[in-house]
């Protein structure tokens, strides 16, 4: 990507480009100069200034092939010459469909574009189920991530995408941050920068233009800004030092793409109203210019609460410096916006083209000067969930297990004198492998804790029970386990020994717990509860392995 960048720069008569990261080889084939800049000019001479301004849009579809996706894509494509697609929920035949009736009908190739923050499962039915980043950033050292991203690339060219909006770079140093949390890396912004770089050369590695998101760092906020307008009111010494670190390192490690997120930075944005993706002095003045940023650069969803009421919101977003929006559903409004602001001077001819021009190179550097080859429909699914993919991101669940304040020192933990070990199931029940496990090589007696089981009798009983075993471990499990309502009836539980607790749950599921935590003679961390991974925990615990990860998010 970095000779990629160099490239798109040289053609685009950008001079003084360097990088202090160390360079790495590649992806895209070599093409001279002049054959790029051949067919960029080409393009733009036959275009007219409608079709300029539709390249700066990326319709949002759903991965649906029924006749109401198929009517809206052909009306986007022939009416407002759109530059780019973005699919939402679906199956990868079906956006297999949607993409090769896209680029049929399409006069300049569509860059096809992808939220896959942890892959295409993150959208799609049916695929590898690679862990979400807070899990990820428990892992130690960054090969592993760096091949994570060449297979999430090596999937999504296969089903014909060309940017994954990926990764998140934002350091979530809030715990009770309500929509980043488990999509960032951590709360630490070194190690958040290291997977960033590794995540993203691994994608571009493997043909796919990264885009490190939110800018400037949406990770300690407690507003969704699909909701509402976030606030970051950080002096610019701290942004420096949390929020934008990672941004900075991405541009370094000559990373693509950015994507702009709506945000209110009143360190950077005086006025304190402006968001960040419609700020003049966030989007040219600090990332191009002062962080050097000369890749490819994309607003956040257009549509997002965060933004849509502000009048005028797409022309304002492309004079402050972002080459593509991710545009409303009204199409027709958001063109006719732009093309009266061209008409009032308000948005010029030159930055049209000059975006235009942008958005033409990189199509070509990825490829798509050459019109795309139709994708084979029949089987996408299974070309791109292979038993590599799965393999992969087995061992991803596994290195990201940690394990942390082990006060007890004595794993494997076994029955003691004819003493079973005691399990004791918190949440929806979901260990019964881990529980089973256990029991291939040790007596245990299991004990639930359902959500209804608060009356100090029950409680009373169950402490009388506990009190019996020597070693006892609780675990969390449930897709949806609150562990909240859990916090006080275990306090009144007062075990008497300290308790090993395993959570099959994201570490959101630890925050509840932090006062019973601080007695735990050791916590396991597993992240989820898929079946290899409750078997993993359970080695743990008798001394069959070890893990590997730590724990990467405050709590």
């Amino acid at each position: 990507m970095r000779k990629l960048l160099f490239l798109a720069l040289s053609l685009m008569g950008v001079g003084n480009f360097a990088l202090t990261a160390q360079a790495q080889a590649p992806f895209l084939p070599a093409a001279a100069d002049t054959r790029c800049r051949q067919w960029v000019d080409s393009v733009l001479s036959r275009m007219s200034l409608r079709e300029r301004v539709g390249q700066m849009l990326i319709l949002t579809l759903p991965a649906k092939a029924n006749a109401k996706q198929e009517n809206t894509l052909r009306t986007a494509i022939r009416n407002y010459h759109i530059g780019g697609l973005l699919f939402r929920q679906g199956t990868a035949e079906e956006q297999a469909i949607l993409t090769n009736m896209g680029q049929a009908e399409t006069k300049v190739p569509l860059m096809i574009t992808f939220d896959g923050e942890w892959g295409p499962a993150m959208r799609l039915k049916d695929m590898a189920d690679f862990p979400m980043n807070a899990s990820l950033g428990c892992i130690e050292g960054d090969s592993l991530i760096y091949e994570y991203g060449r297979e999430v690339a090596r999937e999504l060219r296969e089903l014909g995408v060309h940017v994954n909006f990926a990764p998140d770079a934002d350091v979530n140093i809030n715990p009770q941050n309500p929509v980043i949390n488990k999509r960032s890396f951590g709360s630490d912004p070194v190690r958040v920068s290291a997977k960033v770089a590794a995540y993203g050369r691994g994608l571009e590695a493997g043909g796919m233009l990264s885009v490190s998101k939110h800018f400037p760092g949406h990770g300690d906020t407690d507003v969704d800004s699909h909701l509402a307008l976030p606030v970051l009111p950080f002096s610019r010494a701290r942004l420096d030092s949390i929020e934008l670190y990672p941004f900075r390192r991405a541009v370094q490690a000559g990373l693509g793409g950015i994507m702009v997120g709506h945000l209110q930075v009143p360190a950077l944005e005086p006025d304190g109203k402006t968001p960040s993706s419609l700020s003049h002095r966030i989007v040219t003045g600090l990332l191009k210019e002062e962080l050097g940023f000369t890749g490819l650069i994309f607003t956040d969803a257009m549509e997002m609460k965060g933004v849509s009421s502000v009048p005028q919101a797409t022309t304002r977003a492309i004079v402050a410096g972002n080459d593509m929006v991710l545009a409303s559903d009204n199409l027709r409004r958001t063109t006719d916006e732009l093309l009266q602001a061209v008409r009032s001077g308000t948005l010029s001819h030159a930055v049209v083209n000059e975006r235009c021009r942008k958005i033409l190179t990189y199509k070509y550097l990825l490829g798509l000067h050459r019109r795309p080859a139709p994708l084979h429909v029949s089987g996408m699914s299974y070309r791109m969930n292979t038993d590599k993919a799965q393999t992969l991101a087995a061992t991803l669940r596994h290195e990201a297990v940690a394990v942390i304040n082990n006060g007890i020192g004595e794993f494997p933990l076994t029955s003691y004198r004819n003493t079973p070990l005691a399990v004791l199931s918190l949440g929806e029940g979901q260990d019964s492998l881990f529980v089973a496990a256990l029991r291939k090589e040790t007596e245990v007696k299991q004990y639930l804790l359902a959500p209804a089981d608060s009356t100090e009798t029950m409680l009373h009983t169950l402490a009388d029970q506990l009190s019996y075993y020597r070693h006892v471990v609780v675990t969390v499990s449930g897709r949806d386990v609150d562990a909240a309502t859990y916090a006080a009836r275990l306090s009144r539980l007062q075990l008497p020994v300290p308790a090993v607790y395993v959570f099959f749950v994201s570490y959101r599921g630890m925050q509840s717990l932090h006062a019973s935590l601080q007695q735990a003679g050791a916590v396991i961390l597993a992240h989820s509860g898929e079946p290899d991974l409750q078997q993993y925990a359970a080695d743990i615990l008798r001394g069959k392995t070890t893990a590997r990860g730590r724990i990467s998010m405050r709590f």
